[in-house]
């Protein structure tokens, strides 16, 4: 536990100090902070093209609670604040299963995580906020606590807009949770109006859908399904791309309510959260290399059993996968992350529906 504890402040450390001395004005920090600051000047919040801010206007005042605090402050409470969310909810997910011990599992969890996650930490990027949002979701989901699993899927969605993949799957496998997910979504809705006049907030709202539309058809590639197949030159348009999505999105609903059937708790719920990181890994037309961090916890999890286990080779090949994850480099670029994560993706929906307790 101390050393899982000390590598997270370790790593949360060196990036402060790397910032600190080599600070830019270009990191995604400087994008979130500058749509608090339109934002209370009652600006458009966003630009043409798919690049700028992304997210919905209710992300702007997430932002704007720590642009508050000025720079260099301010980034680096927002980092702490996201690093320590990740770091405690993949110690929660190690919790869960007791029958092998939380200790060693929290610490080969951590060595597999912090790696793919420290590049996310020095650009600010909010998919650590994500990543850690879904994951505590998940482990409520698992635990029953259904107000707090929504309050961190509405949370999440309120950072970034890709969390509707977790709500709409945790709806689809746990129909329980709707009318809650129903009065969140409301209540995340208004609140904008409250703080700002509703002619301002009605034609951000609009701005944020044609920004939506334009990203969902990117003018170059990311780390997605999409950039595997440029990478070994099959062209697919992106008409074709948004059917396959769609199917995509069928198939993970179809397989949540698979384990729905066939798995109790915990699992149930970790394989949801993995169902879920794996559908946005491969689909999300913006897939950028730091966005797997959101499926790293799923993965590690997955290899700290086996190790517990004593089946190695099966803990390597999800280390490997795990690795694979961290940085990149024009040699890998475009390929080797959506390749891994098919690989894994394959691995899971056999795991699945053959009702073992292996992956997770």
């Amino acid at each position: 536990m101390a050393i899982a504890l000390t590598t997270w402040l370790a790593s949360f450390l060196i990036v402060v100090l790397w910032i600190l001395l080599h600070f830019k004005r270009l990191d995604s920090w400087c994008v979130y902070a500058g749509s608090a600051t339109r934002w209370s000047a009652r600006q458009p919040l966003y630009s043409s093209g798919i690049d700028g801010f992304q997210y919905l206007p209710q992300a702007a005042l997430v932002f704007g609670a720590f642009a508050k605090l000025g720079v260099p402050l301010g980034d680096l409470a927002w980092r702490a604040v996201t690093w320590a969310l990740l770091a405690h909810a993949v110690w929660r997910s190690t919790t869960l299963l007791s029958s092998q011990g939380t200790k060693p599992r929290f610490l080969v969890a951590t060595a597999l995580v912090v790696g793919p996650a420290m590049s996310s930490l020095l650009t600010g990027q909010a998919n650590l906020a994500t990543a850690g949002l879904m994951l505590h979701a998940a482990v409520d989901l698992c635990n029953g606590r259904w107000w707090r699993a929504t309050a961190w899927m509405i949370l999440g969605l309120a950072v970034k807009p890709i969390m509707a993949a977790m709500i709409l799957l945790a709806c689809v496998s746990r129909p329980r949770i709707v009318p809650g997910i129903a009065v969140g979504l409301l209540l995340l809705a208004l609140v904008p109006f409250a703080l700002a006049p509703a002619n301002y907030v009605l034609a951000e709202y609009r701005a944020w859908l044609a920004k939506l539309v334009a990203s969902s058809a990117p003018d170059r590639f990311f780390e997605d399904l999409r950039g595997l197949l440029h990478s070994i030159g099959v062209a697919v348009p992106h008409r074709v791309l948004g059917v396959v999505r769609l199917l995509g999105a069928l198939g993970a609903a179809l397989l949540c309510l698979d384990i729905r059937r066939r798995w109790r708790e915990p699992e149930a719920g970790l394989l949801l959260f993995a169902v879920a990181g794996t559908y946005l890994m491969l689909f999300n037309p913006r897939t950028q290399p730091n966005s797997y961090v959101i499926l790293v916890p799923a993965v590690a999890l997955a290899a700290a059993l086996y190790l517990l286990q004593e089946r190695y080779r099966a803990a390597a090949a999800l280390m490997l996968i795990a690795a694979s994850w961290s940085g990149t480099t024009t040699l890998t670029a475009l390929w080797l992350k959506p390749l891994t994560c098919l690989i894994f993706c394959g691995l899971l929906v056999r795991e699945i529906l053959r009702e073992e307790l292996l992956l997770l």
